[in-house]
């Protein structure tokens, strides 16, 4: 079987949270990329992107204490976003009020201002704390301050998502100069609201939030209809931790105090289970709305897309970093979405031949998003889907020089066909080839060639070229523990002739130090790696790494104190 292959600016009613913003950003503030403002090579894939960060807390020891934490990871994943290229082309947080009558405003601040603040290290988020009463003397109870509460904290996101409508337009406007002849200029925004269950589930009336979670949809309607809006994403940062601990009071006894001290860990429990009833309350409440909204909708009248969502994730670098990969990629999909590699595996003795094709994509961008680097690198696999490919030979695993391995490792998997019967015959030709190449230990050596009429896509690449490029492709290995079959493969570049610049080595090695001072340089080597600790490295927590010679210079102290204490 052979086979072929107009927006309008919206204003805030006098109950919304005041809002300010910095002055109106210069006309170079189309450096941003994500849902941002961005040209790729003469290409607009412009999107934009809104943040807001919700800072409020409670004035208490332990809530400060934890909002601190929270407030210098939030800085931290500000500069991750900067670094990344994939700067907000708006960006709010909420800070506490100068002028009387109210306690919390919203300032402000374009993209290009974030960058600069990024850059000149000057990125600090205010913390705006509200006072914490007891509701009576003796028990764990408490009065939410009005600022707290989540009627509030409802009327403050709604009040965050329109400060972005109101600054993001402007954003636009002085920079049509740039871009005036190009689509995307008016694209609906993405809102991210950023808070924590500290701020956001200090009230935990689970009714109450799916009351406001309905009024919070039936206000934000109105902007996706006119296309002002294209989601709005709520993201809670838990902590997991009790933010309000009640101190004892002067009337209570000993044995009142004693019942305190072993509370806690109760009310931390009951307060988590408090948290995930409001969630899915909230989630109900979208579900059911969404639900109406997609019943009257018929097809003749189709409204649009509604996104409103709610998600979560760990208040810790870890967590953030996840939520920055996660805008990355959708920056590297406006881009590069649906790239295909095809090609026909050899011809059987029976003469039964068949094409196969993957989906491409990148695991690893060590470039910002929004620079020239990443924009070649991603044109690379618009050479790829546009060349003819070869099978040439296969090659043994053990055989492979990986100094003659360059670029960037490209992600190879089976992607969506036209049809459900073609997806599934592709999903067994793929699966079945990685399987094989794995359990054999072999790669395959491909041959590519731009085809006619694609080479100047191939001169604006990063490894492109006009002529023949080989590849290795291979299934991706996984730890044997798992006993998975590889479910996708690596595609890497191979090294040719005319890429060659070192010389030949020579494998005759020649000793001119005498045999005790090599023994002892080989026992040193083999006792200096007996010191290192061995296990599988995750990028996620690199940062967090303690280099080999901390360890070992915390582990010589302890000894050394241990040592001082017996001796005393």
């Amino acid at each position: 079987m052979k086979q072929r292959r107009s927006r309008k600016k919206s204003t805030s009613s006098d109950s919304d949270p005041k809002s300010t913003h910095s002055s109106s950003p210069s006309a170079n503030s189309t450096s941003f990329i994500g849902h941002e403002l961005l040209e790729w090579q003469g290409e607009n894939h412009a999107v934009n992107r809104a943040l807001a960060i919700d800072t409020r807390t409670f004035d208490t020891k332990e809530a400060l204490l934890i909002s601190s934490k929270i407030r210098k990871d939030q800085e931290a994943f500000l500069g991750v976003l900067v670094a990344r290229g994939i700067t907000p082309s708006f960006f709010a947080t909420t800070t506490a009020s100068e002028a009387t009558g109210s306690q919390i405003v919203v300032k402000s601040t374009p993209g290009s201002d974030l960058e600069a603040m990024v850059k000149e290290k000057t990125v600090r988020l205010s913390q705006v704390s509200f006072a914490v009463k007891a509701s009576k003397f003796g028990s764990n109870s408490f009065h939410v301050p009005k600022g707290m509460n989540n009627k509030w904290s409802w009327k403050l996101l709604l009040g965050m998502s329109k400060n972005a409508l109101q600054i993001v337009p402007s954003l636009q406007e002085d920079a049509s100069h740039a871009i005036s002849d190009k689509p995307g200029t008016g694209l609906p925004i993405d809102v991210t609201l950023l808070t924590s269950d500290i701020s956001f589930f200090a009230d935990l009336n689970e009714n109450a939030h799916g009351q406001a979670a309905l009024t919070f949809w039936d206000s934000a309607i109105p902007y996706f209809q006119n296309s002002e809006i294209s989601s709005i994403q709520i993201v809670i940062a838990k902590t997991g931790m009790l933010a309000l601990q009640i101190p004892p009071t002067e009337s209570e006894n000993d044995d009142d105090t004693i019942n305190r001290v072993r509370q806690p860990s109760t009310m931390a429990r009951q307060h988590e289970i408090g948290i995930m009833r409001c969630i899915h309350s909230i989630q109900l409440a979208f579900a059911g709305r969404y639900e109406e909204y997609s019943k009257s909708s018929n097809s003749e009248t189709t409204g649009p897309p509604i996104d409103i969502g709610l998600s979560s994730i760990d208040s810790s670098p870890v967590g953030y970093h996840f939520l920055a990969r996660q805008w990355a990629r959708q920056s590297v999909l406006a881009h590069a979405a649906r790239k295909r590699l095809q090609f026909n595996l050899p011809e059987t003795l029976e003469g039964t031949q068949c094409a196969i094709s993957f989906d491409m994509s990148y695991e690893v961008l060590p470039f910002p998003v929004n620079g020239p680097r990443a924009t070649s690198i991603l044109n690379d696999l618009d050479v790829l889907s546009n060349s003819s490919v070869e099978v040439v030979q296969t090659v043994p695993l053990s055989s492979i020089d990986a100094s003659l391995l360059f670029g960037l490792p490209i992600t190879v998997k089976n992607g969506l066909e036209n049809g459900f019967d073609q997806y599934q015959t592709m999903e067994v030709l793929v699966y079945s080839l990685l399987r094989n190449l794995q359990e054999r230990e072999l790669a395959l050596l491909l041959q590519t060639a731009p085809q006619h009429g694609h080479t100047k896509s191939a001169s604006q690449s990063l490894f492109g070229s006009a002529g023949s490029q080989m590849f290795l492709l291979m299934a991706k290995e996984l730890p044997k523990s798992l006993s998975q079959q590889p479910q996708c493969g690596i595609l890497f570049r191979y090294a040719e002739a005319i890429h060659l610049i070192g010389e030949a080595s020579s494998t005759t090695q020649i000793s001119l130090i005498d045999p005790d001072t090599e023994s002892q340089l080989v026992d040193y080597v083999d006792q200096a790696l007996d010191c290192l600790e061995c296990s599988t490295p995750n990028p996620q927590y690199m940062e967090h790494v303690v280099p080999s010679s901390d360890k070992q210079s915390r582990l010589r102290e302890m000894a050394t104190s241990l040592a001082t204490n017996m001796h005393a």
